[in-house]
């Protein structure tokens, strides 16, 4: 009697590891979607960040960024507040969240913008050195006039 209910408790338990098992190539074939989801940007996406161009600034206008492009070749240039024009490169577009990705030229800042709506964007940008305890901030803005 004793082999067989320590028999059925391994077939239960291995039936229990084997699903676990199923669930989690699953998940990793769902996360190898959404990694492939967010590099593929066709020529409409891209052409959609001229809508990014021109000055955002938050309600009690402490905070603003202009974004324009400044060559053919797509170069952009980023003002945030009064500081001096820096050139960003589009990295990528995150089709899920609606995100923008842009680096900056020397590579050291990361800047997202997340379009709520064609007058409303959140704006986030942060350090890309992993050494680094960089904090950042979601700051909300609207298209200034």
């Amino acid at each position: 009697m004793r082999n067989i209910l320590m028999s059925c408790l391994v077939l239960v338990l291995f039936g229990c590891a084997k699903e676990v098992n199923l669930d989690n190539d699953k998940l990793n074939n769902s996360q190898k979607e959404i990694e492939v989801e967010e590099q593929n940007v066709d020529k409409d996406e891209e052409l959609y960040i001229r809508k990014l161009y021109g000055v955002w600034s938050s309600d009690e206008k402490q905070y603003s960024i202009e974004l324009k492009e400044i060559t053919d070749n797509g170069n952009i240039s980023l003002k945030i507040n009064d500081d001096d024009p820096q050139i960003i490169y589009f990295e990528f577009f995150d089709a899920i969240h609606n995100t923008y990705t842009f680096l900056s030229e020397n590579d050291s800042n990361r800047y997202r913008i997340v379009i709520v709506n064609d007058s409303q964007i959140l704006f986030n940008y942060g350090t890309t050195d992993k050494n680094s305890e960089g904090v950042t901030q979601m700051v909300e803005l609207k298209k200034s006039n």
